[in-house]
């Protein structure tokens, strides 16, 4: 393993006693004695012992679709605005929940600020530690995460499920929270394709007691996808994956060309 650099994993505090984690060579080390080693590609396991056979979070295939997708630029639209919006806040210290593989992570720290990704899916982050050295990554209980009450300037969450009691207590005061839904036609082509009626998704703002909504964005724009591969990598980073049936996924596999709708809504919050 490289030599770890003095800031990795300044900010991580010990799931079980919540005392500040220190480096301690390839070890995060407790006041108390619990200590968690890290992988040899940079992550560090804080989720409590599971099963044998019970890994949770994607899985190594849901990690690679995603990753093989990704990586071919089509939620670029979506990456950058994103980044536009973090560098106009200037945080210092940004928390990624639900960080997945890291795409969005990885260019968090552009504009100077320390980074950390968080996600249950060791897989995903065995993949984000090894192409970006920079952030610190995490596997950790979400609605727990290892981080000391008010320790972030911004939580950035992109398609994860909200804890916003959560996300209040490690932020700071004024703190942002930034969340990317997907808009009514994300997607709606490869819904035509998967389901005799298909939908739009629904928009709502739901209301939060601990946050003020600042800032509304939109980033809508058309794609095709000439790769029947990539159409499969594409369906297998959707919850369609799971409630798909087999007709519908049949459907899909026959096509070499895919022409679709892409929406995300980027809402941020001040915490009050």
């Amino acid at each position: 393993m490289d030599i770890i650099s003095s800031k990795k994993f300044n900010y991580i505090v010990c799931p079980k006693c919540r005392k500040k984690l220190s480096v301690s060579g390839n070890t995060l080390k407790c006041a108390d004695g619990h200590s968690f080693d890290i992988a040899s590609c940079g992550y560090v396991n804080l989720l409590p012992p599971h099963k044998t056979g019970d890994v949770p979070g994607d899985s190594k295939e849901m990690v690679r679709a995603r990753r093989d997708f990704l990586s071919k630029g089509y939620y670029k639209p979506l990456a950058d605005k994103l980044y536009e919006i973090i560098k106009g806040y200037k945080p210092e210290i940004i928390a990624d929940i639900g960080c997945g593989e890291g795409y969005y992570t990885s260019g968090m720290g552009a504009f100077g600020a320390h980074v950390m990704g968080f996600d249950i899916s060791k897989y995903a982050l065995m993949y984000a530690a090894k192409r970006d050295k920079a952030s610190d990554y995490c596997t950790a209980n979400l609605h727990d995460i290892p981080l000391a009450d008010n320790t972030a300037d911004m939580a950035v969450c992109c398609f994860c499920a909200h804890d916003e009691h959560e996300f209040a207590r490690i932020l700071k005061e004024n703190g942002k929270l930034i969340t990317v839904l997907p808009a009514k036609r994300h997607l709606f082509g490869l819904k035509e394709i998967l389901y005799d009626k298909p939908y739009e998704n629904t928009e709502e703002n739901e209301a939060m007691e601990y946050f003020c909504l600042v800032e509304e964005d939109r980033v809508e724009y058309t794609v095709d996808i000439d790769c029947t591969d990539d159409i499969m990598n594409l369906f297998s980073m959707t919850p369609y994956f799971w409630k798909t049936s087999k007709d519908g996924v049949d459907r899909l596999k026959a096509m070499s060309h895919l022409n679709t709708e892409l929406g995300f809504v980027i809402r941020t919050y001040v915490k009050r």
